[in-house]
C-alpha cells in the first residue's frame, strides 16, 4: 500500500520518470469494471451490454440471447454479479446467465442503482429504497425516506466495521449494519427546510416574516433505520401552542397558514421505536411583523377618521331630517292648496248660486239632492285632509260629488264618465286624497268651459303591473287656446296652476319615496286642436 502511494506521488511529480503505458481493451463508454485475477477475466458494463476480456478476446454477455443493460457489476466467489436496469439481478458463472429470482422478488423498485454484497447480505439500492437482503434464508428489510434516509438516490455502498456508508445526493449517510435489540439511544433530529410563502429560505438563527407573507412550512428528518418507520415525531410551535403533537414517521412536514402577529419558535423531536426522544429539540426562532393596520399610529389615524365620519353623518342625518321635515310641511301646505282650490269662493258661488235658481224655481226635490251633494262633497274635502291614502273607492265617491255640481252648472251640455278595467279593485287600492281632482278642475276651467258645444269628459283608471294609471281626456279647446283667451280676460280667476300641481308631485316623490309622474298630451285633428288628455301614474 506504501508502494502503491510512492510510486502514485512519483508519477504526478515527475510522470516521465516511470514507464507507464496505457492499453485501450474496449473503447466504449463505461458503466463499471470488476476482475477476476484467479481466471485472468475482466469484465466490462457499457452503454451497450456487458463484455468479458480474456485472453485478448472480448465477447458480450447474452441473458436470454440479448444484450444486458447493466449498471453495476461485482465479483463474488468467481460469480460475476450483474445488477440491470430492468430485470432485477443475473449472474454469470463463466458459462451461462441465469435470473436470480429468489433475490428479485424481494427486491423493492425495477432499477438497480448500486450493490454490495457483505456477510451472506445484498445491499441494494433502488429508486425506491436502500433494500437488505439475507441470500441464505431470503428474508428482507428495507430503509427509505421514512427511516431517516435523506435522498432516494443512493450512489455507492462502503462498509466500515459495523456501519454501513451511502453517498447521496444529499450527502454521505452512515448508520449501524446490526443494532440491538432494545434501542436505548435518543434518535437525532434535524430541520432540513424552512419554507415562507412558496419560497424555501436559509435555516438563520431567526427570521423575520412580513404579514402578507405568513404562511410557514418545516420538513424535518431524523435517521432512526432500525425503526423500520415505526417511529414518531413531536412537534409544537411556542407561541401559538402550548401541547406538542405527536404523528408518524411518513409525516415529517408542517405547515402553518395564516398566523398572527408574534415571536414564535417551532420545536420538533423524533421518539424511537422503543419510545427514547431525541434529548434536545431541534428549534428555528421567527417573527411574524405587525401589520400596519395593528400599530398605534393606524389606530389614532382610525379614531380620527371615526369621528370625522360620524361628525359628517350626524351633520347629514340632521341635514336629512330638516329637509324631510321641510317636504313634509311643503306636502301640507300643497294639499292645503288644493283644498282650497275645492273650496274655492268662485266654485261655492256658482254651485250656490246655481242651487238657489232652483228654489226659485220651487224644484224642492233637486234643491235637497244638490244641498245633500254639496254638504257631502265639503264633508268629504274636511275628512281627507286629515289622512295621507284613501281608498280609490273614495276619493271616486268625491270625484262624483264635484262632477254633479259642476253638471248642474252646464247643464245637460256637459257629460262626463267614470270608467275602470276589471283589475282595477276600487275597495283595496290606495292613493294619496284629491291627487286626481285638481286635474278634472283643470280641464273644466281651461279647456270644456270655452267649448260652446257639446263638453265632455272621460276619466279611466287602469293597473300597469303596480302603477294605477288615471287618464282623463276632455274635448275642451286645448292649452293653447285656453292661454289666449286667459292673456285677454285679466278678471279672470286664479286656479290650481300646472306650478302647483307640478310641485304637489315632486313633494309626493319626495316624502314617499316613489315614482309619481304626470303626462300632459295636446290633442290635434287635421291640425285642430280637439282636447287635452292628462296621464297620472301613482304607485300602489
Amino acid at each position: 500500500m506504501a508502494a502503491d502511494f510512492f510510486a502514485l506521488t512519483e508519477f504526478f511529480n515527475n510522470p516521465k520518470k516511470l514507464n507507464v503505458k496505457a492499453i485501450s481493451i474496449i473503447q466504449k463508454a463505461g458503466r463499471s469494471v470488476a476482475c477476476d485475477s484467479i481466471n485472468s477475466k475482466v469484465f466490462f458494463a457499457s452503454n451497450d451490454g456487458v463484455y468479458e476480456y480474456s485472453a485478448k478476446t472480448l465477447k458480450p454477455i447474452e441473458f436470454r440471447k440479448e444484450r444486458i443493460s447493466a449498471s453495476k457489476l461485482y465479483l463474488l466467489n468467481n460469480v460475476l454479479w450483474i445488477a440491470t436496469f430492468n430485470n432485477g439481478f443475473i449472474t454469470y458463472d463463466g458459462k451461462s446467465t441465469k435470473s436470480e429470482d429468489n433475490i428479485n422478488r424481494l427486491i423493492k423498485g425495477k432499477q438497480i442503482n448500486t450493490f454490495k454484497i457483505k456477510n451472506g447480505i445484498v445491499w441494494i439500492a433502488t429508486e425506491r429504497c436502500l433494500n437488505k437482503i439475507n441470500i441464505k434464508n431470503e428474508t428482507a428489510e428495507y430503509y427509505d425516506l421514512s427511516d431517516g434516509l435523506m435522498s432516494r438516490q443512493i450512489n455507492d455502498i462502503a462498509f466500515m466495521n459495523d456501519n454501513v456508508y451511502l453517498a447521496t445526493n444529499t450527502g454521505i449517510i452512515h448508520f449501524k449494519g446490526n443494532t440491538p435489540s432494545i434501542n436505548k439511544t435518543p434518535p437525532q433530529i434535524a430541520i432540513t427546510l424552512v419554507s415562507i410563502g412558496n419560497q424555501s429560505v436559509n435555516l438563520v438563527f431567526k427570521k423575520e416574516i412580513d404579514y402578507s407573507n405568513n404562511k410557514i412550512g418545516f420538513h424535518f428528518i431524523s435517521p432512526c433505520f432500525r425503526a423500520r418507520g415505526k417511529f414518531h415525531y413531536k412537534y409544537r410551535l411556542d407561541g401559538l401552542d402550548t401541547n406538542w403533537t405527536i404523528v408518524p414517521a411518513v409525516n415529517n412536514e408542517v405547515i402553518y397558514a395564516s398566523l398572527p402577529a408574534g415571536d414564535f419558535t417551532f420545536e420538533v423531536k423524533a421518539i424511537n421505536e422503543d419510545g427514547v426522544e431525541s434529548l434536545k429539540a431541534e428549534t428555528f426562532l421567527f417573527t411574524i411583523k405587525k401589520p400596519f393596520w395593528q400599530e398605534i399610529w393606524f389606530y389614532v389615524v382610525v379614531a380620527a377618521s371615526g369621528a370625522l365620519l360620524v361628525y359628517l353623518i350626524s351633520l347629514s342625518v340632521i341635514k336629512n331630517i330638516r329637509r324631510k321635515a321641510e317636504i313634509k310641511n311643503d306636502l301640507i301646505s300643497s294639499k292645503l292648496t288644493a283644498i282650497r282650490a275645492q273650496m274655492n269662493p268662485h266654485f261655492m258661488y256658482n254651485t250656490l248660486n246655481s242651487i238657489q235658481d232652483l228654489i226659485l224655481q220651487s224644484d224642492i226635490k233637486n234643491t235637497n239632492y244638490y244641498l245633500s251633494k254639496f254638504s257631502s262633497l265639503m264633508r268629504k274635502i274636511l275628512e281627507f285632509s286629515e289622512k295621507e291614502k284613501v281608498f280609490l273607492d273614495e276619493e271616486v265617491e268625491m270625484l262624483n260629488y264635484y262632477l254633479e255640481l259642476e253638471k248642474l252648472r252646464f247643464g245637460d251640455k256637459f257629460k262626463y264618465a267614470i270608467n275602470f278595467e276589471k283589475e282595477v279593485e276600487t275597495t283595496r287600492l290606495l292613493v294619496p286624497p284629491m291627487i286626481i281632482q285638481p286635474f278634472i278642475e283643470n280641464a273644466i276651467k281651461h279647456g270644456l268651459l270655452h267649448n260652446k258645444g257639446d263638453q265632455k269628459l272621460d276619466i279611466k283608471f287602469r293597473l300597469d303591473y303596480s302603477v294605477l294609471i288615471c287618464e282623463i281626456t276632455d274635448n275642451g279647446v286645448g292649452r293653447k287656446r285656453s292661454e289666449e283667451i286667459k292673456a285677454r280676460n285679466s278678471k279672470n280667476h286664479p286656479s290650481f296652476a300646472t306650478q302647483a300641481i307640478d310641485k304637489h308631485m315632486y313633494l309626493l316623490n319626495s316624502v314617499k319615496g316613489k315614482k309619481y309622474s304626470l303626462q300632459i298630451i295636446d290633442l290635434y285633428e287635421a291640425e285642430m286642436a280637439i282636447g287635452t288628455k292628462v296621464i297620472i301614474s301613482i304607485p300602489i
